[in-house]
C-alpha cells in the first residue's frame, strides 16, 4: 500500500469509528501499518475532574498492570511534561535527571513501551487536557 493510501485508509477508519472499542482496534491497526511500538490516548483532565478517564492504548497488559500497581501516573515524566506543555514533546527532551525517572524509562523499555516517543498535548476550551503518544524502537 502506497504511503498516501495508508494515510487515507487510517483517516477514513478513524472518521467512521462509532465507539471507543472500534477506536482501540484502529490504533492497533495503525501500529501495524506504520511499524510503531505503541499508541496511547490518555485523557488527563475534564472540566468536572470526572474520574472515569479515557485511556486507549496498545501497551502490553503487563505494563499497564505494573503502571497502575506502582501508581506511575504520579511520577511519569512524560505525563508531567504533557500536563504543562502546549507543544509536542519529544521524549529525548523529557527530564530524566532523577533516579526515579531513569528507572521508570528503563523499566518501560523492558515492557516494550518503545525507546523513542512523541507526545502531543491536547487542550479543550473547557479545561480538558489529554496526551496522544506514539512510540517506536526505530533508530533516531
Amino acid at each position: 500500500m502506497h504511503e498516501d493510501d495508508r494515510f487515507e485508509f487510517v483517516l477514513n477508519r478513524v472518521a467512521t469509528a462509532t465507539d471507543l472499542c472500534l477506536i482501540k482496534q484502529i490504533i492497533f491497526e495503525i501500529c501495524d501499518i506504520y511499524s510503531l511500538s505503541n499508541i496511547v490516548y490518555h485523557l488527563l483532565k475534564t472540566p468536572n475532574n470526572n474520574t472515569s478517564e479515557i485511556l486507549l492504548l496498545t501497551y502490553e497488559e503487563h505494563w499497564v498492570s505494573r503502571y497502575f500497581e506502582r501508581d506511575y501516573f504520579r511520577i511519569d515524566p512524560v505525563v508531567k511534561a504533557g500536563s504543562r506543555a502546549f507543544l509536542p514533546i519529544d521524549w529525548r527532551d523529557v527530564d530524566r535527571s532523577s533516579i526515579e525517572a531513569q528507572r521508570f524509562f528503563a523499566e518501560s523499555v523492558n515492557y516494550g513501551v518503545g525507546r523513542q516517543g512523541v507526545s502531543l498535548p491536547i487542550r479543550g476550551t473547557m479545561g480538558e487536557s489529554a496526551l496522544f503518544t506514539i512510540t517506536s524502537n526505530a533508530a533516531c
